[in-house]
């Protein structure tokens, strides 16, 4: 395979058949889960030395995901959610490993 091939296969590999109970559901776990990290961000508790960039690093990064390779998108859009779910991870992965 080559490495433009490989490339293409990233971003326009068609989405892997899941139920709708398994999409939608998740969804609203992941926004139940940003809703709560801003509770936790207002209230500042129980992390209060946790960045907030941090704190919501990893529900982003995981919403992003989801909505890119689990939702039926024509191909630009596909590219973009991809290319932003790519992006995403890196991002989560930098800020909760190497930035302290």
């Amino acid at each position: 395979m080559t490495q433009s091939t490989l490339i293409e296969t990233w971003f326009t590999k068609p989405n892997p058949e899941r139920g709708s109970l398994f999409r939608w559901g998740f969804l609203v776990v992941l926004l139940l889960l940003i809703a709560f990290n801003v509770v936790l961000a207002v209230v500042d508790l129980p992390m209060p030395a946790l960045h907030w960039t941090r704190r919501f690093a990893v529900p982003l990064g995981l919403l992003m995901n989801h909505l890119a390779f689990y939702f039926p998108w024509r191909r630009p859009w596909l590219v973009v959610m991809r290319s932003l779910a790519y992006a995403g991870l890196i991002f989560a992965v930098i800020l909760i490993f190497w930035i302290r």
